[in-house]
């Protein structure tokens, strides 16, 4: 399809955008909001109210005719909460998810810090290597690191320039060097990059998240004046800004001594010193950051990062939890590769329910809900919904029945990608596999028994399903 639209944009000259870059603009994310400080909708510009048409043959699943309206939208920071699942075409959405990841592939993070802050050490342990980053200047060069200057060596590189690894190239990150007391340079720098990514029409070149590095090591500056003037001064709109307090541990000898000198046994107070540390640096430092203009979505600790074996999977799944849109999610975890239970946890409770945690009553045939499970997967292929007799899993004409289609179908996806990873192809045969040996383990009825003590109204039943999934994996009973 996409050869015989480029040969007739070849043709006509009036067209001007690539098939592609169309396919991208009809399914680009809502832009987001500039560092303006008090921008909340702006008027479309005149560039963004251009409506493109472009002739394709008629085909299944693909319009004649591609109506492309571009528009700009300014997006208050209050506007980071999932827009309820009723409010949504499932089918545009997942269309749009499809196009977003064929199209985008890879995630964009900007990682924000001071010197020694850890910022490398923490995109290490999130890509599972320990190799140095690539690093590309804007024009798609890579540079030599044996040719950089002294100061970018240390990790000062142009915000402008792409990280990337080689274990995980679906990852692009943008370091930002932090702000040091008495320079504004660097916080104008970022503006201006989240502004400018914000500004561009294919989501390929957007940002989507932000990684605020500020280590805690130092009490006496624990968080400087810069780093608080990027909260009150910097609205990233719908890309959300976690920050993640390192070098937690070296809060502990202290803390552990002030608990001896207390009367705890030195036992005791090396148990107790990690928690104790954390909240005692929350109550005088950390809350400080949510009285901001601009708050964080959400802070995290991190201590023992020097280990090589260090757990970034926190970091992941909290960035999961912060994404606004359901097509950047599943950019996501298509970009992170590593943690296929938050595919399953999503999968089973953007499904099932919606933001508020209620059971959204589903109607849609049992084919539609099994291809909406697969956008979780990039690794199933399309064809994948006819090569077995899906309906044998059951249909939603009730709650009970809808979760169990559901998890099922999230159980034999992500089995079926440790099959298909041994030898990727576009082969259904791993999902085959997954399907037989999910019908013939103690898993299915484990799965039908766990559901039925479930309450559709009880705050906590999506929580409750997603755990049911994970518990069930055919993993665990060594299936392979």
């Amino acid at each position: 399809m996409f050869r015989k639209i480029f040969t007739r944009l070849r043709t006509r000259k009036t067209k001007t955008l690539t098939a592609v870059e169309e396919l991208e603009a009809e399914f680009e994310a809502p832009s987001q909001e500039t560092c303006q400080s008090n921008i909340e909708i702006e008027a479309p510009s005149q560039e963004a109210d251009i409506e493109i048409q472009v002739e394709a043959p008629d085909q299944e699943g693909c319009q004649s005719n591609i109506e492309i309206e571009a528009r700009n939208r300014e997006m208050s920071q209050s506007n980071i909460k999932t827009q309820p699942g009723q409010y949504l075409d499932p089918e545009r959405e997942r269309i749009r998810a499809e196009n977003i990841r064929e199209f985008t592939c890879r995630f964009r993070v900007l990682i924000i810090g001071r010197a020694n802050a850890g910022k490398t050490t923490i995109l290490q342990r999130v890509c599972h290597t320990t190799e140095q980053p690539k690093i590309f200047n804007v024009r798609g060069s890579m540079m030599d690191l044996s040719e950089l200057s002294p100061t970018a060596k240390r990790g000062e590189h142009n915000i402008e320039d792409e990280m990337t690894f080689d274990s995980n190239p679906r990852y692009v990150f943008h370091d930002s060097r932090g702000f040091e007391a008495g320079r504004t340079s660097e916080l104008e720098d970022v503006k201006n990059f989240i502004q400018q990514r914000s500004a561009v029409s294919h989501m390929k070149e957007q940002l989507h998240a932000i990684w605020y590095c500020i280590p805690i090591n130092n009490e006496a500056r624990a968080i400087t004046r810069a780093e608080l003037d990027f909260f009150d001064e910097c609205g990233t709109g719908r890309v959300p800004v976690i920050v993640l307090f390192t070098k937690a541990d070296l809060l502990d000898a202290r803390t552990t001594a002030r608990l001896v000198k207390s009367g705890m046994s030195i036992e005791a107070a090396a148990r107790q010193a990690k928690e104790e540390s954390i909240n005692n640096f929350y109550k005088s430092f950390g809350h400080v950051l949510y009285a901001k203009k601009y708050p964080p979505a959400n802070h995290m600790y991190f201590r023992d990062m020097q280990n090589t074996m260090g757990d970034c999977s926190v970091l992941v799944k909290e960035t999961a939890a912060v994404l606004s849109d359901d097509a950047i999610l599943q950019l996501f975890l298509s970009a992170q590769q590593n943690s296929l239970s938050l595919s399953m946890e999503y999968a089973v409770k953007r499904l099932l329910f919606d933001d508020q945690g209620q059971w959204g009553k589903n109607e849609e045939e049992v084919l539609a809900t099994i291809k909406n499970v697969f956008t979780y997967f990039p690794h199933v292929e399309h064809d994948a919904l006819h090569c077995v007799n899906w309906s044998s899993l059951g249909d939603n004409t009730t709650f009970q029945r809808s979760a169990f289609l559901c998890i099922a179908t999230a159980i034999i996806a992500e089995h079926s990608y440790f099959i298909w990873k041994k030898q990727p192809s576009k082969s259904c045969e791993p999902l085959k596999k997954s399907f037989h040996a999910f019908q013939s383990s103690s898993a299915f009825k484990n799965v039908q028994n766990a559901i039925k003590g479930q309450d559709k109204g009880h705050t906590d039943v999506a929580a409750a399903i997603a755990i049911i999934a994970l518990d069930n994996r055919l993993r665990k009973f060594s299936i392979f």
